[in-house]
């Protein structure tokens, strides 16, 4: 039986200090989350998705696309469901009758045509609302994503949509500084990833979505109305990094990755075995 619990994933740092049991946690959850570069660089960290949110366009967001949708389609055997801007939509289209021409460019030669048109023919399509005014908060994803300084608050009223009374649990949303636990990797490769290095707020040590921008106040001020409006259903917002700024600031509290009383399949397993030794 999966976990009943919705995690996000987000880049930060904390992502490499999790045990074998926590990701096993996770992995066993029925909804992970995970948006933006998370994917690329998935195997330094253990934890497989099973959602991908890209809401956003531009230079940064193709490489994150195209990087994305080769890993997917050519390395990853787990069924994943793509969460994107409705104008990927156009796009696919175009990929699709340019004779795979542009489908190759992106996914190699060896590409799976049926996982491609699996992810585009089962994606879901949205529209959020302006990520310096934010909005109303989805119902639906039919509806405009509530959307504000950052994917972060969008993949938290999406998970609201697809599972209204779970509890979300953010993992790797650190805040408390602007790197990646991918940091090492782009910097020693500026000619294939220097666009991720590129920031809103470069005179700024802090996490751009926390920082003033013309402005906006950081998205740690819509916290108060984004937990009401998980309170409303049921669900309830927990970060699971005690370091974390969100949980320094008391904006969100702390909750462990795994509940009290877990116990990982690997222990149940091994358990199991010693029975079967005693019983013979």
């Amino acid at each position: 039986m999966r976990n009943k619990v919705c995690f996000i994933l987000g880049c930060g740092g904390s992502l490499l200090n999790l045990t074998e049991e926590e990701i096993e946690y996770v992995n066993n959850s029925e909804c992970v989350l995970a948006f933006n570069k998370y994917m690329i660089f998935h195997e330094m960290v253990g934890i497989k998705p099973t959602h991908y949110l890209l809401g956003d366009t531009g230079v940064k967001a193709d490489l994150m696309f195209n990087k994305t949708l080769r890993k997917c389609i050519n390395f990853y055997e787990k069924p994943i469901q793509f969460i994107l801007d409705k104008s990927y939509k156009n796009r696919f289209k175009h990929y699709k009758s340019d004779e795979n021409r542009v489908i190759k460019s992106i996914c190699g030669e060896k590409f799976s045509e049926s996982k491609f048109s699996k992810i585009v023919d089962e994606a879901i399509y949205i529209e959020r609302t302006d990520w310096l005014k934010g909005g109303d908060w989805a119902n639906s994803l039919q509806d405009k994503i509530f959307h504000f300084r950052g994917s972060l608050s969008g993949a938290i009223n999406i998970c609201n949509i697809l599972h209204p009374s779970y509890d979300i649990k953010l993992l790797g949303v650190d805040l408390n500084n602007h790197a990646y636990f991918f940091q090492k990797t782009i910097e020693a490769h500026p000619e294939k990833w220097g666009v991720f290095l590129n920031r809103l707020t470069p005179e700024s040590k802090e996490h751009e979505t926390i920082v003033n921008f013309k402005g906006v106040a950081g998205i740690q001020d819509m916290f108060p109305f984004i937990m009401e409006c998980l309170s409303q259903n049921g669900s309830h917002l927990y970060c699971c990094n005690p370091e974390s700024y969100l949980v320094k600031q008391n904006i969100v509290p702390y909750s462990p990755i795994t509940p009290p009383g877990f116990r990982p399949q690997k222990v149940l397993k091994r358990a199991a075995r010693f029975l079967r030794r005693i019983l013979k």
